[in-house]
């Protein structure tokens, strides 16, 4: 049978050349890492901490499978084969023997399909450079290399652990669904546009895009689907089914030629193709403001020698395309159906040319296409950096690939997560990758630790160290470039202050940029470095220094800093000009005597103006400096009148004398005259019938005239208005006054007054009251002696 043939086939794309790759995964991660961020995402061009960027060469090289382990001791060289030294374990192909080349591998046993990768990329001569503040641009140029096999299943993998000893399998059918071993190199030129979309304080976008010219170098792939067979004994198959696709490009073999560079290797053999790489990175910008510094042209501007962000997330999509290659050689695509056949001739092949000889007679092809097209390894790129601070980032990236599976024509990679804490300074960066790979996982391998170092010019890492130090081997990757980059300068800012020290007055000291760079404590606008008063709010003719009241003496020599004074009073007002200050002046606002406090004494009672209650009329000290009162005008004051309401006399303290006790002929005849007094109607004209009792009442009043006096007292009704019946009980009580003058009663011993009709005694809505309103009372008093 032709199986044996079909797998060295495919050991021989694997094996005849040298391979490149993809990958600087844990590297790309950094902020100074220039153009291998751009591979990784375009957009990270833009807004750069590099002004120049210029990658001289780099090498990353990834191996990893799911099948095998290579046994550490069978790495020990012992002879060379060309530049290279391998064991002579590696080239016995004797089975059965004890340095057979199988005996230096342990199979994994993971119960699914296996696969193996051999993914490199070597950067060649590239550049990065900013444009200005938001554009950029890049070239970058690399070789790269895939090879994957794909599909191996337990059974077949079997038998090539058996060494395609096909004895093992008789009596036993082998099964395998798919089996795809795709090798591809190309070299890529990308030219990539990098722009800032939008720059809003904390907030920042910018996105980028890398058209890419395609060279496909060489390839060559071997797909056997449905492969189906079982032997009967260990020379003849029972039957074997399977479709079988094989082709390969020219220039399918090494890119060295006795140990040098084959310089017919790097040619276009496949058609030209595109290939395309988008990206996009959002910067969350909390701390935006301090990230900014004033330029020479005094302007605004971020400081481009530093991050500005707390959490940076980016999503790209890279390696979109496939190149399309012209078929060289013989190649097939046949639907291969053996019975009960001779399988010995298969293993008389010596080379390819046989195998294309014995497939072509033995065989029938289908319609055949005479070219063919690999896709490029299309990826998914995520990342989500954080920073703690200047120096100290955590980092979580996700390269998500193995799209299309199924499509067999293409060459791919495998997902992977990355978590790496970093600490990233101007000239070095040093991070410790921890990296989650699926096609390790299938091989119970979930975890790698690794190592990425930055020396200046100098990168080299890898994602899996363990390799490097013990066990046996089933993946390897390191990576290393060498590049001249040149980083913004450093603004210098010891007292950040966002003012570079060059153009800082006071670069020790955190300040503000309207005053050079010098701090301003108290906010009064005027430099810590001019003001006499720098931990107080002060003017600038004070030299910084307070001055509340204005009056031209700073706050702490002011012995009155609220208001306004003279330099002669130590700043403390005197309204007055009475050489007392205001605050010890009881009455600022008057010209007074120390004695007084400040005070006046306008009165000349010896209490001064500020606690004289009169200060224009003298009076005594216990009454306020005021005059004692006499509220009922009698001339007593009030504090020795005792009756203060009633005008009284001297002899009675104040009081009016008392009424005479009066024998009982006498009460009789007040009494009558009162009753019978009668005036002509709203005149004060006494009727005739009055007179008899005013005469009896005078009578009496002249005999005691030594003794009494007589008080008339006028009222009236509230016929009329108010002021006329006020002067009526006036005119009718001097009407009274006057008859009794004439008949004998010495004026002095009558006194009259009137009250109108405000004093009724009665109810003035009746006849009855009104009279009794209508009256003239009469009082007798004791004279006073």
């Amino acid at each position: 049978m032709c199986l044996k043939a079909l797998i060295i086939t495919g050991l021989l794309i694997f094996c005849c050349n040298e391979n490149f790759s993809q990958d600087y995964f844990s590297y790309g991660g950094g902020n100074f890492c220039g153009l291998n961020q751009v591979i990784s995402n375009p957009a990270a061009a833009a807004d750069n901490r590099l002004v120049l960027d210029i990658t001289l060469g780099g090498l990353d090289v990834d191996f990893n499978n799911s099948w095998f382990e290579i046994k550490r001791a069978a790495l020990t060289p012992t002879r060379s084969a060309g530049t290279l030294k391998f064991p002579v374990t590696w080239n016995n192909l004797t089975p059965n023997v004890p340095d057979n080349v199988y005996k230096n591998f342990n199979v994994v046993s993971s119960g699914k399909d296996r696969s193996v990768i051999l993914e490199n990329r070597v950067l060649m001569p590239s550049a990065m450079v900013r444009l200005n503040s938001k554009n950029s641009i890049a070239f970058t140029w690399s070789i790269r290399q895939i090879f994957n096999a794909d599909g191996v299943s337990q059974p077949l993998a079997t038998l090539f652990e058996k060494e395609l000893d096909l004895s093992v399998t008789q009596n036993n059918r082998i099964t395998n669904k798919s089996l795809a071993v795709v090798q591809m190199a190309w070299a890529e030129y990308g030219v990539t546009y990098a722009r800032v979309l939008k720059d809003k304080d904390k907030h920042f976008i910018k996105a980028g895009i890398t058209p890419k010219l395609l060279q496909g170098l060489e390839s060559a792939y071997m797909v056997i689907k449905d492969l189906d067979f079982y032997l009967s004994n260990q020379d003849t198959s029972s039957y074997l089914n399977a479709n079988v696709s094989y082709a390969r490009s020219a220039n399918f073999n090494s890119p060295m030629q006795n140990g040098k560079p084959d310089p017919a290797f790097y040619k276009f053999t496949g058609k030209p193709s595109l290939g395309l790489d988008l990206g996009f990175i959002y910067e969350w910008r909390p701390d935006f403001a301090k990230y900014r510094y004033k330029t020479e042209s005094g302007e605004d501007a971020w400081r481009n020698d530093l991050n500005k962000y707390k959490l940076k997330f980016g999503v790209s999509v890279v390696d979109i395309g496939k190149i399309k290659f012209d078929k060289q050689g013989k190649y097939y695509d046949l639907d291969i159906v053996v019975k009960n056949s001779d399988i010995t001739k298969f293993f008389t092949l010596s080379n390819l040319a046989m195998l294309d000889s014995m497939l072509r007679a033995d065989y029938s092809s289908k319609n055949q296409n005479s070219q063919y097209s690999i896709l490029l390894p299309a990826a998914i790129n995520t990342q989500v950096d954080y920073s703690f601070n200047r120096y100290f980032y955590l980092n979580l990236s996700a390269h998500l690939g193995n799209f299309y599976k199924s499509n067999s024509y293409r060459v791919h990679n495998y997902s992977a997560i990355c978590f790496a804490p970093r600490v990233e300074h101007y000239w070095f960066n040093v991070s410790l990758p921890l990296t989650f790979n699926a096609l390790s996982a299938d091989r119970f391998k979930y975890l790698s630790p690794g190592l990425n170092l930055r020396l200046g010019p100098l990168c080299i890492g890898s994602n899996n160290l363990t390799p490097f130090f013990k066990g046996d081997i089933s993946s390897f990757n390191f990576y290393a470039v060498l590049k001249l980059s040149i980083p913004y300068k450093r603004l210098k800012d010891r007292d950040g202050d966002r003012l570079p020290d060059k153009k800082d007055q006071c670069p020790d000291h955190p300040g503000e940029i309207a005053y050079g760079g010098c701090p301003d404590a108290d906010n009064d606008k005027i430099p810590d470095k001019d003001d006499g008063c720098p931990h107080q709010p002060g003017i600038v003719a004070q030299r910084g220094c307070p001055d509340a009241d204005g009056d031209g003496i700073i706050d702490g020599d002011d012995a009155c800093p609220r208001d306004s004074g003279s330099i002669t009073l130590r700043g403390c007002p005197d309204t007055d000009n009475d050489g007392i200050i205001n605050k010890n002046d009881s009455c600022p606002g008057l010209k007074g005597l120390d004695r007084f406090h400040g005070c006046p004494d306008t009165d000349g009672d010896l209490v001064h103006d500020g606690n004289d209650k009169c200060s224009t009329i003298a009076g005594p000290a216990e009454n306020n400096g005021c005059p004692w009162s006499d509220t009922d005008k009698d001339g007593i004051i009030d504090i020795q009148d005792s009756c203060i309401n009633i005008a009284g006399t001297p002899a009675f303290k104040g009081c009016p004398p008392p009424p005479p006790k009066l024998a009982l002929v006498e009460k009789r005849v007040l009494e009558k005259a009162f009753s019978n007094l009668k005036f002509e109607s709203a005149k004060d004209i006494i009727k005739p019938t009055s007179f008899p009792y005013l005469n009896s009442l005078a009578t009496l009043m002249v005999a005691k005239k030594a003794e009494w006096t007589i008080k008339l007292s006028g009222h009236t009704d509230n016929e009329g208005t108010e002021a006329g019946n006020m002067i009526l009980s006036e005119k009718r009580v001097k009407a009274v006054q006057k008859y009794l003058v004439k008949r004998g009663i010495p004026p002095e011993n009558i006194t009259v007054e009137w009250f109108g009709q405000t004093q009724p005694v009665a109810d003035n809505l009746t006849k009855e009251g009104k009279q009794k309103n209508r009256r003239v009372e009469m009082v007798v008093l004791m004279k006073e002696q």
